[in-house]
């Protein structure tokens, strides 16, 4: 018999990229879906092949860390995020508390 095997969630993430494309967006439980400041979009031909790539002007990076269980502390610029927690990083039948440079912006 095959065995599951769960792999190791990552406690700190980093995160950076200057494409408005959710696929390089993402990065383990951290989604970035919004930029405040993109800034003007340049589209580029690929060479062999058919398409665009987009990119933005203005890139984005931010950190992020499960400080504790049920804790999360993102060290952003300013854009919209989206955090993916399941049951082995978190207890959902306690509240969940969202820390951002220092202040609580979410607690349920």
């Amino acid at each position: 018999m095959r065995s599951a095997h769960s792999r190791a969630l990552s406690k700190e993430l980093a995160l950076g990229s200057n494409r408005p494309d959710t696929l390089y967006n993402r990065n383990d439980w951290v989604q970035v879906y919004q930029m405040l400041t993109p800034g003007k979009e340049n589209k580029f031909r690929i060479q062999y092949g058919s398409g665009t790539i987009t990119q933005s002007e203005n890139s984005y990076r931010i950190s992020v860390a499960m400080t504790a269980l049920n804790k999360s502390s993102p060290q952003p610029e300013r854009r919209g995020m989206r955090f993916y927690l399941n049951e082995q990083m978190a207890e959902f039948s306690k509240p969940i508390t969202v820390i951002v440079n220092g202040k609580v912006r979410f607690e349920e």
